[in-house]
């Protein structure tokens, strides 16, 4: 009851203010915006993001860069520039990276749990789930997991086929879909081992699992810091990073693997 009205009172102040709820968008602009990091009271939180202009907002409001700062660019970059090549990306609804390569050209397939509102002449958009998607093998020359393959077989997103080793199994299916010599473009959480309700954080060993069926070129680690920045870092630097007390992701690695 109480987020209907919020989301009512946002629509008023939005017509009335001609100002966007930040919020809204944050995850594009590759940040987030966090009243104290989780310290005020919910009542004290909600007036906060219902008041865009006042003061008090100001005083609280903390930003914090997510993981996209690092991953958008990275993807971006190792995109083969032949605009004639087929593009998969799985778990699109949330990312932004296929309206990015549309813009620019590209071919982009993408698939997805959650419905995709955007739309363009050179995307094709099935909502399902990758298992069910009957795609011939060899069918594309890239394929882009986007912070993706950590959610996979987790009761996540609407997901019904529950698999510890779903992650595993969608690697396995993405290599008979990719075409010889072809490229996986990859992003997800690293550190410590484990697998928490909605997402896991690789280590080295399940990685390497992960790629087995590829050859893997290259390996890129990023560490969060003070919350509000990343850096490159070397493997072992977040080889058993822990997630924050709030359950932040603190250690990054982005993966260039060939079939």
């Amino acid at each position: 009851m109480l987020n209907k009205l919020n989301n009512m009172v946002r629509k008023v102040l939005r017509k009335f203010l001609r100002r966007s709820y930040p919020l809204l968008f944050t995850y594009m602009c590759s940040y987030i915006v966090d009243p104290s990091n989780g310290s005020l009271s919910k009542i004290k939180r909600n007036f906060i993001e219902l008041m865009p202009l006042c003061d008090y907002k100001r005083r609280y409001m903390k930003v914090n860069f997510s993981e996209r700062i690092v991953e958008i660019p990275f993807v971006l970059q190792n995109i083969p520039h032949d605009k004639n090549i087929r593009i998969l990306e799985i778990g699109c609804s949330d990312s932004p990276i296929f309206m990015h390569l549309l813009n620019l050209g590209y071919q982009v397939t993408g698939v997805s749990l959650d419905d995709c509102q955007f739309s363009h002449p050179n995307f094709k958009f099935y909502k399902k789930n990758f298992f069910d998607c009957d795609f011939k093998e060899n069918s594309f020359d890239v394929i882009i997991l986007l912070s993706t393959i950590e959610h996979v077989g987790l009761n996540v997103y609407g997901n019904k086929l529950i698999d510890d080793e779903g992650d595993i199994k969608l690697m396995e299916a993405a290599y008979k879909t990719l075409k010889p010599g072809g490229i996986v473009i990859l992003t997800t959480p690293y550190g410590h081992y484990g697998v928490r309700e909605t997402y896991r954080v690789y280590d080295e060993k399940r990685l390497n699992k992960l790629l087995a069926s590829f050859i893997s070129e290259s390996c890129d680690y990023y560490k969060r810091e003070k919350c509000l920045y990343y850096q490159p870092a070397r493997k072992e630097e977040i080889d058993n990073i822990e997630l924050t007390k709030g359950g932040g992701i603190q250690g990054l690695v982005c993966v260039i693997a060939r079939k």
